[in-house]
């Protein structure tokens, strides 16, 4: 069970936030979240573009046109989550979720 103190103490370190988040199965550990573009694993990077902070990142290459590219693709940390949807509004040590 989440509780107050637990999501105070996930928004200490930023950094470790995908991690706790994963931990509860909120969201996808990497390995689990596949491209939509070209299958491939999706990584997690940080985007500093980005209100949570982070973005999944594609690596892999695809053909195209007798070419071989990276596929680049970007998925929103949200995406296929609890999350998604949902605009993160941090006071101070507060957060709340609100539906758009």
């Amino acid at each position: 069970m989440l509780n107050s103190t637990m999501i105070r103490k996930m928004f200490e370190n930023m950094d470790e936030l995908p991690a706790k988040l994963t931990e509860l199965g909120l969201v996808p550990a990497e390995g689990d979240y596949k491209c939509p573009t070209c299958a491939i694993s999706l990584k997690l990077h940080k985007d500093s573009s980005r209100g949570d902070g982070f973005r999944w990142v594609c690596t892999g290459r695809i053909s195209k046109n007798k070419q071989v590219k990276k596929c680049a693709t970007r998925v929103e940390f949200r995406k296929h989550t609890f999350f998604e949807g949902t605009v993160t509004v941090f006071l101070s040590q507060r957060f709340f979720i609100r539906r758009r």
